[in-house]
């Protein structure tokens, strides 16, 4: 497939992410949640139960971070941050490595199970 712009490849492959299952990076490969020890087949699945995490108790509306658009659906919201932002504009930084993250929940997760001693 050829793309015309930056952003059509950014939709392409977030449609790939989580949509179709096949596709998944990883696949087969346990993620866990470090919040609550469930276990996803893909990071694709477990990022998008992370966002769930985060607007847990909030009426089940999902607002992006960046620019505030309401969805919902948190597969809805993360198809859009992959589609429409991109790494500049993730908030949270890992204090123990470069890594920056979307949401609280991934950033608390990705401590747990990265720099967890």
């Amino acid at each position: 497939m050829t793309f015309e712009t930056e952003r059509e490849i950014q939709i392409h492959v977030a449609n790939h992410m989580i949509d179709e299952p096949t596709c998944q990076q990883e696949e087969g490969i346990n993620h866990e949640c470090k919040l609550c020890n469930q276990m996803f087949d893909s990071p694709a699945k477990l990022l998008c139960h992370l966002i769930e995490h985060s607007f847990e108790g909030m009426g089940g509306t999902f607002k992006c971070p960046v620019c505030f658009t309401v969805f919902v659906q948190a597969n809805k919201l993360q198809q859009h941050i992959f589609a429409v932002h991109g790494q500049e504009d993730k908030i949270y930084d890992c204090s123990q490595c470069p890594q920056k993250f979307f949401f609280q929940t991934e950033l608390q997760n990705h401590t747990l199970s990265q720099h967890a001693q």
